[in-house]
């Protein structure tokens, strides 16, 4: 999954993205232009463990059930940077950190639409 957000200006205040046509698109905006003010973020993929014998990612204590839903985001350009994880911890309950440049609403509507998948 990749997760496309509008970046910064110079004075660190959220660039408006505007869409009026289907042509105008926040996707299209990015394939048209790889120099735009969107930034991308990737989901970071698992590593083999040989003891466990499995896929895992570390998050770090914060997640304590394995879960389809766990998943943690990078920038591309840093993939050691942590942007985002969110993963179960109880049968009922989940974990969501953020780190800039994501906002508290951009990683909620980022962590909800992860459950239509």
């Amino acid at each position: 999954m990749s997760v496309v957000i509008p970046g910064k200006d110079k004075i660190r205040e959220r660039r408006p993205v505007y869409v009026f046509t289907a042509q105008e698109s926040t996707l299209k905006k990015l394939l048209k232009n790889k120099k735009s003010k969107l930034i991308t973020l990737e989901v970071k993929k698992p590593v083999w463990n040989a003891e466990m014998k499995a896929c895992v990612l570390d998050f770090h204590g914060r997640v304590k059930k394995t879960s389809a839903k766990n998943f943690q985001l990078i920038c591309p350009k840093n993939p050691e940077k942590l942007v985002m994880q969110f993963g179960r911890v109880d049968e009922e309950h989940f974990a969501l950190d953020y780190s800039a440049p994501l906002c508290a609403l951009q990683a909620f509507a980022i962590a909800l639409s992860w459950f239509e998948e």
